[in-house]
Formats: C-alpha cells, structure tokens, sequence
C-alpha cells in the first residue's frame, strides 16, 4: 500500500496552482478589458448627449425659418408687402413663433430654455441660442426673394446654421 500512497503523493506535488505572476496577468487583462468597456460606455453617452444637442438645434433653427415663413404669410393674408416687418439688410434679431416680427434689439441672441412644453427665450443660463437674419436679394426683380439664415448655438463647438430662401409667389 506505501507505493500507492507514495505515488498519489508525487501526482499532487506536480498539480501545483496558480503562480503569482499567473494571478497578476490574469488581474492585469481583467482590469484592461475592464476600463476600455467603462471607456466605451462614458464616450457613447457623451456622444448621444452631443448629437442630442444638435438634434434640437436643428429643429429650433427649422422653427426660426418657420417663424419668418410665418410673417410673410401673414403679410399676404393682411394684404401688406410680402416683406413688411421683415428687416431686409441682413441685421441679426430675434424670433419667436409669438412674435410678429424679428425682435432687433438681441444681435446676440438669447437663452431659449425649454419649460415643460416648447423652448421659450428666458434670461437664465442655457446652451440653446438664436439668431436670425435676413436679406432680400435681386430687388425688384422677377426672381426676388428673401435669403432667411438662422444660427443657432448649442454650447461649446456647437452650432447650426440654416439657410433658406422664401419667395413672394403669390
């Protein structure tokens, strides 16, 4: 029985388990695999955060020609020029679908904060602003029409600029 014993003896002492510098690969590759999914997950929400910002930039730059679009129409319906209360020279201002002309007076723009329901101009902090400006082109013309170029800013390194031309079909 001692040669059975003696033999099962030496298996064991040949199965011998992880070395230290096994266990230290192992931790270091775990840790890598680790941090570069944590790299990947953080850059993937900052960039849905970014292109979210330029999604609502763009709509809000499309509302701001909407909003001249807007005018015009109205112009038609009351039966004044095509143009009336639209600054023709290419002055930036500020619109909003409530008003009835481009308000001059913010060349800069002001904050539009969302509040519950649609981005309204406020005077606290935000990221969102808008300007537009617009310039009748070949005056008097067959083809007149009005070159309408809204910006809008959406923090740092983010900006839309939209360009559209509105005609007086009517």
């Amino acid at each position: 029985m001692g040669g059975k014993l003696d033999c099962k003896i030496k298996e064991r002492k040949n199965e011998r388990g992880f070395t230290l510098l096994e266990s230290l690969v192992a931790v270091a590759i775990l840790t890598t695999g680790i941090s570069t999914a944590a790299f990947l997950v953080i850059q993937s929400i900052q960039t849905g955060n970014k292109i979210q910002k330029r999604i609502v930039a763009a709509h809000l730059a499309q509302e701001g020609v909407e909003v001249i679009r807007n005018i015009r129409d109205s112009n038609w319906l009351s039966g004044s020029n095509w143009t009336a209360n639209i600054n023709t020279v290419g002055i930036a201002g500020c619109v909003d679908y409530d008003d009835p002309s481009i308000d001059m007076s913010c060349a800069v723009g002001r904050n539009l904060l969302f509040n519950g329901s649609r981005y309204v101009y406020d005077s606290q902090p935000s990221s969102f602003s808008r300007t537009a400006s617009t310039t009748l082109l070949n005056i008097g013309a067959p083809d007149e029409k009005l070159l309408v170029e809204v910006n809008v800013s959406c923090g740092a390194n983010c900006n839309v600029k939209l360009n559209e031309y509105l005609y007086d079909w009517k």
